[in-house]
């Protein structure tokens, strides 16, 4: 009968590149493993402690545990292939040249439930060695990982999303709103005006400037579709964080320069009121 053993020293390592690698993990440590076969492959359990991969999680004071199911192929090659969209948020499939992983990140599965993972790593690993040589498959970047533009689910794009949805959002929000209250002011009257009641100052926008100036509330508008665009399309995609980041950092430039401009056209216009 299998029982937990003390992880050896340097277990994490000598795999080439394992589900934690893949899904990106933060700090990762062995607790134990169990051995044993199943349907003809040697498997390996490994509970891993890691820092806590919640949407809302800070991730450093608080931990999760996953359960790694890890199954042993006949040989080593570089051969071996399963589609990155195997990883998904619910269940995370993959290989490498050596081994066959099947986990679900922040799950430690009971014991009775062990021979469903187990047959799901070994169908997998019938997968892989039944198309060996049979399909095509895109050429493997320096991590081993199929370099290419297929969905590869992690935990860290959906915080990322939730962080400039947190920034976003309400600033969409309010900007629509100043938009709706200028918008029926020029078209009551012709013109965009605002009076401070204190300074007795203010200024009445007309015309092409008025225009402009309402014109300017839509540019950040532009900015935002791009980022939902982005967001629809590429999420969990390669090089998905750095793009969204990009487009957010120019969104906010580009918010930046839209007020300069408006407070331009506002200080061509000051008047007393």
């Amino acid at each position: 009968m299998a029982v937990k053993e003390p992880p050896p020293p340097g277990l994490l390592d000598s795999f080439s590149n394992p589900v934690w690698e893949r899904v990106r993990l933060d700090d990762p440590k062995p607790l134990w493993i169990v051995q044993s076969s199943h349907r003809g492959y040697k498997w390996m359990a490994i509970e891993l402690e890691h820092r806590s991969e919640g949407l809302f999680s800070d991730g450093a004071s608080s931990t999760d545990t996953t359960t790694v199911f890890v199954v042993r192929l006949p040989e080593k090659s570089g051969d071996w292939f399963l589609p990155a969209s195997r990883i998904t948020a619910h269940r995370q499939v993959c290989v490498d040249d050596e081994c066959v992983y099947v986990a679900a990140v922040g799950q430690s599965p009971r014991v009775r439930d062990w021979p469903r993972w187990l047959d799901t790593a070994a169908d997998a690993a019938d997968e892989v060695i039944g198309n060996r040589g049979k399909k095509a498959h895109p050429p493997r970047g320096d991590d081993g990982a199929a370099d290419d533009d297929e969905k590869s689910w992690n935990p860290h794009d959906g915080r990322w999303v939730l962080f400039w949805m947190m920034i976003t959002v309400p600033a969409a929000f309010m900007l629509a709103m100043l938009l709706m209250v200028f918008y029926k002011e020029w078209a009551g009257t012709g013109a965009v005006s605002h009076c401070d009641k204190l300074a007795h100052l203010g200024y009445q926008l007309q015309g092409w400037k008025a225009k402009a100036y309402l014109g300017l509330f839509i540019v950040p508008f532009i900015g935002w579709g791009r980022l939902l665009h982005t967001v629809s399309t590429r999420m969990h995609k390669p090089g998905f964080v750095l793009r969204l980041n990009l487009e957010g950092a120019a969104l906010a430039a580009l918010s930046v320069l839209a007020l300069f401009l408006q407070q331009t056209l506002t200080g061509w216009a000051r008047t007393a009121c």
